[in-house]
């Protein structure tokens, strides 16, 4: 990525529905060549996907919680992944060093709610040994823009 790209990219990032012309404008080229970058990026995988991103207390997703998780061996861990990635609630999930296997970030109605993807989902996959959350009171920042 040179310089111009990763203009583009911050930009696309801040509002991936920013007119190509806008790009252009604030880039210094032509919306032809911005154009042609953007498919390169997408092409290339450096942008994955183009979305919205929804305010989770306005959605009805105002619970948020951290959850670590250990599995009983490395069979079940690797297995792991593909079941728990099904489970909607579940937005990130992070195979990690130390004395948990994953850690989960996860989105919820409410405690209620949080309670039945903990014990209704997560903990019925095969080899969950046992599971430690943390809800989280307030979130200063939450973001997935890079500091490129």
């Amino acid at each position: 990525m040179d310089e111009t790209d990763k203009k583009i990219a911050l930009l696309l990032q801040e509002d991936c529905f920013l007119p190509q012309a806008e790009i252009a404008k604030v880039v210094g080229r032509v919306t032809s060549s911005v154009n042609e970058r953007m498919r390169k990026l997408k092409d290339d995988g450096i942008v994955r996907a183009y979305r919205a991103e929804l305010d989770p207390d306005r959605a009805g997703f105002p619970i948020l919680a951290f959850v670590n998780l250990l599995i009983d061996d490395a069979a079940n861990a690797a297995a792991f992944p593909k079941r728990a990635v099904k489970v909607p609630e579940v937005l990130e999930l992070h195979h990690v060093t130390g004395e948990w296997n994953f850690l989960i970030k996860v989105r919820a109605r409410s405690t209620a709610d949080l309670e039945n993807v903990l014990t209704g989902k997560l903990k019925k996959l095969r080899g969950v040994v046992r599971t430690s959350t943390q809800i989280v009171l307030v979130a200063h920042k939450e973001t997935h823009a890079l500091p490129l």
